[in-house]
C-alpha cells in the first residue's frame, strides 16, 4: 500500500472553504449574489426556500 498521499482531498476542500470565507468576509454581498445565482441555475424558488427553513 502507498503510504504517500499523492492528493489530499480534505485538505484541497479546507482550502476552497477558507478561501470562500475569506471572500464572504470582505464582501457580504456576494453570498446573496452567488446564491441568487445557484436559485436560477436550478430554478429554486425563494419562497421554497423560506418555508423549508421554517421548518
Amino acid at each position: 500500500m502507498n503510504k504517500e498521499k499523492q492528493f489530499d482531498s480534505v485538505q484541497m476542500m479546507r482550502t476552497i472553504r477558507e478561501k470562500i470565507q475569506r471572500e464572504w468576509e470582505t464582501n457580504p454581498k456576494l453570498v446573496e449574489e452567488r446564491l441568487k445565482e445557484i436559485r436560477k441555475k436550478y430554478n429554486i424558488k425563494e419562497e421554497v426556500q423560506k418555508e423549508k427553513s421554517e421548518s
